[in-house]
């Protein structure tokens, strides 16, 4: 007897010098893999969407105050399966001024978290509970501890 997932492969006439075909066929079409029953939450880019609609700012106004390029914010909003890098996102959060839990929320669909063991992750976390967005100021206590600051000052 077969151990569920084990599946039957028969030969269908092998020819020497060619490839084999093979016929695979599974015992129970109930045994179905356990990854296609698998629903995942919601992916990034629409949750990125979803809150930029609740801050009711255009693109340019969150790409300018998150202080990346234009370039790196079309391509998270273009391409449905980019993942941009931690520092990216929070650039993000600071410049839609997300609330914690918000912020928490659109780093958990990208696999990310805010942890407290990380300098640059709870001067962020300090600033979204103090509600100071200025990302010049982040940038300035980063500095001052000597860790990389995030995201640039567009030209206007």
């Amino acid at each position: 007897m077969l151990k569920p997932f084990e599946q039957e492969v028969r030969l269908s006439k092998p020819l020497f010098g060619r490839k084999m075909a093979f016929q695979v066929s599974n015992q129970s079409k109930e045994n179905k893999c356990l990854v296609d029953d698998l629903e995942l939450d919601i992916d990034f880019k629409s949750k990125l969407i979803s809150l930029m609609n609740k801050t009711h700012m255009t693109n340019a106004e969150i790409y300018k105050a998150a202080g990346i390029t234009r370039q790196v914010f079309s391509k998270i909003i273009s391409f449905k399966d980019y993942l941009p890098k931690k520092e990216t996102i929070l650039c993000l959060i600071i410049g839609m001024k997300l609330c914690l839990d918000d912020a928490i929320d659109l780093l958990d669909t990208a696999g990310y978290s805010l942890s407290d063991s990380l300098k640059v992750d709870k001067i962020v976390k300090n600033h979204i509970l103090e509600n100071n967005y200025d990302l010049d100021d982040i940038n300035y206590e980063l500095d001052r501890i000597g860790a990389p600051i995030i995201g640039w000052k567009p030209r206007d």
